[in-house]
C-alpha cells in the first residue's frame, strides 16, 4: 500500500491511498489480504480518511435506518413502564426482526442454505500428458535429493494423485465411469476396515460437478486429444 499526501488527497476528495496490484488483478476491487486470508471470502472494507459531518450523518443513517412501517411498534415500548435496560433490549430485537432483506437471501436463509460459502465447487483435474503432469511431493527435499541420489529411477518419493492412484484403483462397481464422470458425480467418503478408499454418489439436491479444462492452442493437439481421452474413455493402470 502507497501512502499519498493525506491533506491534499483530502482537499480532493480522494482516497489517501493506493494499492499496488499485479497483472492478474487488474480488474479485481479492492481487498483486504489480511481479512480474505483470516476469513477465506472477500469483504468489502475500505478505509475512509472523510472526516465531514457527511460520512458521519451516511454511516449512522444507514446503521439505524428506519424500515417501512416497522418503526412504529418500538414507540409502545418506550412509553412502557418497564427499566431502560428493558427498554433498549426490545427495541435492538425489535429493529434486527423488523430488517428488510433481498428476495435471494430470504430463499438461502428459509432452505438452509450458507450465507458465507461459495455455491459451486471447482474440481482440479491434471491432464497433462505424464511427463508434463505436476505430482506433489510425499517427503522432505532432503530425503527427495538422497533416494534420487541411490536412485536416479525411483518415483517413490511423490504423492498419490487422482490421475495415477485414486482413479485407476476405483472399486470394481465403478467400473464403467469414466474420469470426468468419477469426478462429476462421486465424492469421497472415507475407507473401509481393509483400508480402501469409499466413494459415494452426489446428493441428488446438487447438481453435478461442472469440469473445464484450459484449452490448447493449435500446434498443442496432441496434448487436446490426449486430455479428451483421459476424461471420457475409461481406463485402469
Amino acid at each position: 500500500m502507497l501512502l499519498k499526501n493525506v491533506q491534499q488527497s483530502m482537499k480532493a476528495e480522494k482516497r489517501i491511498y493506493h494499492l499496488k496490484r499485479s497483472e492478474e488483478e487488474v480488474r479485481v476491487i479492492d481487498y483486504n489480504p489480511l481479512l480474505l486470508l483470516l476469513w477465506k471470502v472477500k469483504i468489502d472494507v475500505y478505509f475512509t480518511s472523510e472526516c465531514s459531518l457527511a460520512l458521519t450523518d451516511y454511516v449512522s443513517g444507514y446503521v439505524t435506518k428506519a424500515e417501512m412501517g416497522h418503526m412504529q411498534d418500538p414507540w409502545q415500548d418506550i412509553l412502557d413502564d418497564r427499566g431502560i435496560y428493558s427498554k433498549l433490549f426490545r427495541i435492538g430485537i425489535r429493529c434486527l426482526d423488523s430488517r428488510l432483506i433481498g428476495l435471494y437471501k430470504t430463499c438461502d436463509i428459509l432452505l438452509g442454505e450458507p450465507l458465507c460459502r461459495k455455491s459451486r465447487e471447482v474440481a482440479w483435474i491434471d491432464v497433462e500428458m505424464p511427463h508434463k503432469r505436476k505430482q506433489n511431493l510425499s517427503k522432505k527435499l532432503s530425503d527427495v535429493e538422497e533416494l534420487a541420489a541411490n536412485d536416479p529411477s525411483t518415483e517413490d518419493f511423490y504423492g498419490e494423485g487422482l490421475v495415477t492412484h485414486f482413479y485407476p484403483n476405483r472399486p470394481q462397481e465403478y467400473e464403467e465411469y469414466c474420469l470426468y464422470d468419477f469426478v462429476a458425480t462421486l465424492t469421497y467418503s472415507g475407507k473401509d476396515k481393509n483400508s480402501e478408499r469409499c466413494y459415494r454418489k452426489i446428493q441428488k439436491e446438487r447438481l453435478p460437478n461442472v469440469i473445464d479444462f484450459h484449452v490448447h492452442k493449435e500446434n498443442q493437439r496432441d496434448s487436446f486429444y490426449y486430455a479428451i481421452i483421459l476424461l471420457f474413455v475409461p481406463f485402469r493402470n
